[in-house]
């Protein structure tokens, strides 16, 4: 109940909206949300992160918690204008059905 209460508070996110946590540490928290919106349908997985002490909220969201997972390393360590996703997304031979 706790990590909802954060992302709800951090992601601004309705809590009727927030479906489930699938990942909870102390550095991130990866959740998927529901909606009738095609935004959410496609891409249901998102997340907060923990910098400095400070929670912040992924502006990225992602179709799978494997994408979500890697959009949340590229926030930690190298800012969200790099192309890690991108890059090791090409490397495991992930691909993103349309």
């Amino acid at each position: 109940m706790i990590d909802r209460e954060l992302i709800s508070q951090v992601a601004k996110e309705d809590k009727d909206k927030l479906l489930e946590v699938v990942l909870s540490t102390d550095e991130v928290k990866v959740y998927t949300v529901s909606g009738k919106d095609e935004w959410d349908i496609k891409y249901p997985f998102r997340s907060i992160y923990a910098e400095k002490g400070t929670w912040k909220r992924s502006s990225t969201v992602s179709p799978t918690f494997d994408i979500a997972l890697i959009v949340y390393l590229q926030n930690k360590y190298l800012g969200l204008n790099s192309q890690f996703v991108e890059f090791a997304m090409k490397m495991l031979e992930i691909s993103l059905e349309d």
